[in-house]
Parts: C-alpha cells; sequence; structure tokens
C-alpha cells in the first residue's frame, strides 16, 4: 500500500493492490525455493540417475511455470476480489461456486494444454 501511494501514476485500488502483492510474493517465493530445486533436480535425482534436465531446461521451466501462474492467476485473482466486494454478506457462497467452476476448468484444461 504505502509503494503503491508513492506511485502516483499507478490505480490505488483494493484490487491492484491485491493483484501486486501477490505478484510479488510469488516472485519471492520462487526466488527462495530456486536453491532446494536445483539441489533436488541436480544432486538428488543425479544420484539415483533420474535426472535427465539440463540447467537450460531447468531455467525454462521456471519461466514457464511462472508464466502459466500469472496467466491463470490473475484473472482469478481479480474475479475473487470482484465477488467479495459484489457479493455482500454471502460473498463466500459465491467465492466457493466460482473456486469450485475454476478447478473443474483447470482440470479440463490440464490435460491438453498445460501438460
Amino acid at each position: 500500500g504505502l509503494i503503491l501511494q508513492k506511485l502516483t501514476f499507478l490505480p490505488n485500488t483494493e484490487l491492484f493492490q491485491s493483484v501486486v502483492f501477490v505478484t510479488v510474493y510469488v516472485f519471492i517465493t520462487q526466488i527462495i525455493e530456486i536453491p532446494w530445486s536445483l539441489y533436488k533436480t541436480f544432486v538428488l535425482e543425479e544420484k539415483h540417475g533420474f535426472n535427465k534436465t539440463t540447467l537450460h531446461t531447468f531455467i525454462l521451466d521456471i519461466i514457464k511455470s511462472l508464466a502459466v501462474a500469472f496467466v491463470l492467476g490473475i484473472p482469478f485473482i481479480v474475479a475473487f476480489i470482484s465477488i467479495i466486494e459484489w457479493g455482500g454478506d454471502y460473498f463466500y457462497i459465491y467465492v466457493w461456486f466460482f473456486t469450485f467452476l475454476f478447478q473443474l476448468f483447470l482440470i479440463t484444461i490440464y490435460p491438453t494444454w498445460i501438460q
């Protein structure tokens, strides 16, 4: 909130702040997990002969997973927060139904488009 207030050219809405917060959180989490993923992929899997990944493939996988997360995650967050703002006292029912439909959508597209 405080950082976005200093950047006067950006909208200062709850929806925008939520999207920025989740985006920053995902980036920080991904950066923290990189050493552990490197160890798992290039030490543990290599030790047991399971590793077929190169460093180039490893980096591309991280980039692709972040791209898929943002393409699917940002619209989900926007819809989720919008439903909470719109839903009134019974917002949790609408959020539950939306989350249920979103999961069905992901189950449908995962085998053909994402995997």
